[in-house]
């Protein structure tokens, strides 16, 4: 069996604009298994300013 049959590799639509990309990964609907919820977001200017909405948060560090 071929490695990319043991270990496909997944990918994510990203949403977003000029400010960045924003990618959602959901448990059961993204990734064949359950996790909560990943955002990830890329190629975003370090001026924009995100979280605006987020009551809490947990590093993953």
């Amino acid at each position: 069996m071929a490695l990319g049959e043991r270990c496909p590799v997944l990918k994510f639509e990203d949403l977003g604009d000029e400010r960045g990309k924003l990618v959602v990964i959901e448990g059961g609907q993204s990734v064949p298994f359950e996790i909560n919820r990943v955002f990830y977001i890329y190629k975003s200017d370090k001026t924009v300013v995100r979280g605006g909405t987020q009551t809490g948060y947990r590093s993953l560090s």
